[in-house]
């Protein structure tokens, strides 16, 4: 549902994801697409989200 929320928010094209959000034990953890970077570990999926739409944003600030 929350997603359903966040594309409702989101404005201008969607960018394609290019992170992965997998639970290791009790953490949410951001990886690089190829799993090679951990971009940030979190204590809820939500957390995840968010930083992985900040990260996004600021790639595609200057485009």
């Amino acid at each position: 549902m929350f997603i359903q929320l966040l594309m409702k928010w989101c404005k201008g094209p969607r960018i394609e994801a290019n992170m992965v959000i997998v639970k290791e034990g009790y953490k949410w953890v951001l990886y690089s697409k190829d799993k090679k970077k951990v971009l940030g570990t979190f204590k809820t999926k939500t957390d995840a989200l968010k930083r992985e739409r900040q990260i996004q944003f600021f790639k595609h600030i200057n485009k």
